[in-house]
This record gives structure tokens, C-alpha cells and sequence, in this order.
């Protein structure tokens, strides 16, 4: 979605989705179903930072990041780095 150059409309979609990875869910799940659950929320949370850096919205962009578990904090800063300097 964001890869198609739009940033409004897959915003709402990632924080849908991200709607039902909620905290309260996650602490529900334990072993491989919360590490499964982690690895599909990192790449929504940072296709929804890269979305709101391309909106301007370097504050909610910077809390997505941070939300990133992982090594892709690193690649979620540097792609942060990139959009922010065009």
C-alpha cells in the first residue's frame, strides 16, 4: 500500500491493523504465538511510520519507530533519516 506513493488511506489501514494487535491481545499470548504476533506488527509499524513521515507527522512517525521491535528499529531510523531529508 504505502509502496504505491499514497500515505492517507493506507495510514488508516496499517492503524486498523495495527487495532487488533493491540497490548491487551499481546499479553494474552505467550511462546511462538506472541513472537508471531511481533513479527507482523514490526513491518505495520513501520509502513505506518513511513506513512506519517511522508504526511509531515515526524512525532507520530518517531513513536511508530520506537514501537518497532528488533533490529528494524535501526532500518526503521534510517528510513526515517531518508524520507525526512527528499
Amino acid at each position: 500500500m504505502y509502496g504505491a506513493g499514497l500515505s492517507r488511506a493506507p495510514r488508516g489501514r496499517y492503524a486498523l491493523a495495527m487495532s487488533y494487535l493491540n497490548e491487551e491481545l499481546l499479553m494474552q499470548l505467550e511462546g511462538r504465538h506472541l513472537e508471531q504476533a511481533r513479527r507482523v506488527q514490526a513491518p505495520i509499524l513501520l509502513n505506518l511510520a513511513a506513512c506519517h513521515l511522508r504526511l509531515g507527522d515526524h512525532g507520530a512517525a518517531e513513536w511508530n519507530c520506537s514501537q518497532a521491535r528488533g533490529g528494524r528499529l535501526a532500518r526503521a531510523l534510517l528510513c526515517a533519516s531518508v524520507f525526512s531529508n527528499p
